[in-house]
This record gives structure tokens, sequence and C-alpha cells, in this order.
């Protein structure tokens, strides 16, 4: 099938921004399905009023949701300052251009000072299971080295739909570059420990996702991180570290998928306020890879995840509710680059738009109905069809998606998804 084809190494994403969405290897024990098609765990929190919330500052910067939020976390509990952290984005309380999920991290290390690694049963898969990759990485700085293992279990227990445990193994590679101090080769080398048989050592792939993600911005240390840039990026070189022979070809695609602000970056983006007009020289550095790589696809559908959180001022929580007009600006952006990349880019921001089901599928099914290509609105629908099929198994799901789906592909839909249910 020409999904699972393209599916082996574009849809990784899971993540921080990700997205990139991420291989199953269980299945969460509690799921709900309501009118709207979306698989989320423990939600009765949405029920509870945050009266804080509407303090809120409108001109705030990152520092002040920071020192607010954590604050809140020490007074109330940090599960109870996550969730009004969660419900603020939702309600747009917090500004635009300012990194959710990384603001869901600060409130996270407050839950595991409070709880330990036990803290990881009261998160939920808010804004991106940044409050499980908090618990995973706070327990490995603290414990060091041997404790991967119990950090790896633990994944286990992270909140969310069918990629949560890879999503939180990859929020543990964060951990592991700075638990070595940001030298990459040896995070690499601590990454390469942890892969289990049972999981085919899907491990291994996302920790050193997460590693790389890390290594974009140095968030848990700046200055060890700054002290090791000279090591690993090279001016004349803009997929430096992914093609600098340290990791394994079999996990280089794992690299290349966060990969992409380095080559925003090496392309004169700024990062904060970046310029569409470079998009497309950002994008073209994938053409260095060369064409029967399968990385080159890797590279180009990279950009896809990041189109999605910029068109929605990096705010992860609230994707669901995603503007029409911000669903075609992801698509536009992708017609930036190089013709090649189009297809890979999109497949990449319907993964990260539909996140394994977690946000409401109404929203990738206009993704796919707003692009006017006919072919890419056609291979999005095929995608989105094959992500239903791969990631969630409940009938009434499944039932009630092919509802919403236009009446060319029902038929399809159908097909693949109840007759019979797979």
């Amino acid at each position: 099938m020409k999904f699972l084809k393209g599916k082996s190494f574009l849809v990784l994403l899971l993540i921080l921004i990700n997205a990139v969405l991420l291989v199953v290897f269980f299945k969460p024990s509690h799921q709900t399905i309501s009118s709207s098609t979306t698989t989320t765990t423990n939600n009765n929190w949405q029920n509870v009023d945050y009266p804080e919330i509407s303090s809120i500052g409108k001109d705030w910067d990152f520092q002040k949701y920071t020192k607010y939020f954590q604050n809140l976390a020490e007074q109330k509990g940090g599960e109870y300052a996550y969730h009004a952290l969660a419900t603020a984005a939702n309600k747009g309380y917090i500004a635009g251009n300012v990194d959710t999920h990384l603001l869901g991290h600060t409130v996270g290390d407050v839950l595991y000072k409070q709880k330990g690694i036990e803290g990881i049963k009261v998160c939920t898969d808010d804004i991106r299971n940044a409050c499980s990759h908090s618990i995973v990485v706070g327990y490995l700085l603290e414990n060091g080295a041997s404790s991967l293992g119990k950090a790896v279990e633990a994944c286990h227990d992270a909140p969310g739909g069918s990629g949560a445990y890879t999503m939180c193994v990859h929020g543990l590679g964060h951990g592991v570059l700075a638990y070595e101090e940001y030298d990459m080769k040896k995070a690499v080398n601590l990454c390469n420990k942890i892969g289990t048989l049972k999981s085919a050592n899907i491990e291994i792939g996302q920790c050193i996702g997460g590693v790389t993600m890390e290594m974009m911005a140095g968030v848990h240390d700046h200055e060890a991180w700054i002290k090791q840039v000279p090591n690993y990026f090279k001016e004349n070189d803009p997929l430096a570290p992914c093609d600098s022979g340290f990791i394994s070809k079999e996990y280089t695609n794992f690299c290349y998928v966060y990969l992409t602000p380095h080559l925003f970056k090496s392309a004169g983006v700024e990062l904060s306020f970046p310029d569409p007009k470079l998009f497309n020289k950002a994008m073209k550095y994938c053409e260095g890879i060369p064409f029967e790589d399968r990385n080159r696809s890797t590279c180009f559908g990279s950009f896809g995840k990041e189109y999605v959180v910029l068109s929605n001022a990096r705010n992860v929580q609230n994707v669901s509710s995603m503007k029409d007009a911000q669903l075609l600006q992801v698509y536009n952006w992708c017609k930036l680059g190089p013709v090649e990349g189009v297809s890979p880019c999109i497949e990449s921001a319907l993964q990260s738009i539909y996140w394994g089901g977690e946000n409401d599928s109404k929203v990738s099914v206009r993704f796919c109905n707003i692009i006017p290509d006919q072919k890419y609105s056609n291979e999005c629908m095929e995608n989105l069809i094959g992500s239903v099929s791969y990631y969630v198994k409940d009938a009434k799901y499944r039932e009630l998606f092919c509802s919403e789906v236009t009446e060319k592909f029902k038929e399809d839909c159908r097909a693949r998804l109840l007759n019979p249910i797979r």
C-alpha cells in the first residue's frame, strides 16, 4: 500500500512540535470517543474551572508565562497548573508565537519535583505530551544513565493515544543529550542501548530523534549546548550533523525529521518571525541528499510539521481549532519548495494535524479538502484514511469518521475501515 510505504519514514513526528506521529506498540487502557472524532484520555479536568487564567496578561512574554505557571504549580500543584495551562491555551489566553509545548515542560518540571517518576501517572496528553516528557527527563537527569531503563519503562504509563509510548521515549532523548552535556555522539551511543525486542528497537530511533531536536536549541542547558555547537554544525554543510556518519543509517531518518530548525537558520530565517520568502532556500537544502536516499523525502517532509505550528502561532494545544485560512497557508508554504517535496511536506503536515487521532479528525478532513490541487488533495485524504486505519481500532470512531469525509471517499473509507475492521 502506498500509504504504508511512505509512512515508514515520513510519519515519525511525534512531537514538539511534531509532529510527527509515531509507530504504535501499545494500546491505551482507557479510550473515549465523542461526537467529534478524537481519541483522548483522562479528561475530567476539562470540567474544572480555572479562574486564575483570567489574570494572564495579554502582553506577557515567555518568561512571564513561565514564572506565572511555575508559581501556580508550587501553590496548587503541578497537575492543577498543567491543566490550567492547557485550558488557557485552548481559550486563547496565551499570546501567539509563545511555545506552549516548551511552557508545558516548565510546569512538568515542577510536577516531577513534587511527585517524582510517579508523576507521569497524573499527566495528560495535552500540549503534545510535554508533561510526560518532563517527568522522564527529570528522572534521568537526577538518577543518571543507570536509570535509563526504568525511565523507558515508565513511558508505558504515558497518557494519550496509540503513539504515546514512542512520543515519551522521544522526549527522553532530550534528556539523554542534556545528561551527556550536549555531546551528540555520546548521546547517540546511549540511545543505542535502550532498544527492546518487543518494540523492534524503535526506542533507539525515537531517542535519537529527541537528541536531534534538543540539539537544535539547547533548551535544558544553553551554555553546555553553545560549547558543543561547533563540533556538530558546519557552515558549509547545512545537513550536518545528520550526514556526519556517527548515526547508524537505520536511524538517520529520525535525525532529518528534526533538523528543520537548523535548515531554516542556515537559510537566514529568523525563527521568531520567519519570512516565507526564505522557505524555498531552506527546503532546497534537502536536494543535497542523494535522490535514491529515502532521507531526501524525509527531509522535505519535515517542513510540513513546522508549517502547521508556525501557521497556528506555535500553539500546539488548539490545532483542532485552526481556521481554513491557516490550513491553506500550510499547503501554500509546502508549495514554496521543490516540486518533489510537496507531497512529503503535505503528508507530514497532515500527520501533525491529525496527531494519531488525538486531535479532532474534522480539522484533518478540512485540511485535505481545502487543498486546491486535486492530486494533492486526493493523496492527503488517502493518507488520512490510512492513518485512521493505523491508529484507531474503535468501530464507532471509524464509522463517524467515514461519515465526515466527502462523498467521493466514502466508499473507499468504509471498505478500508469498516469491512472488516482491522
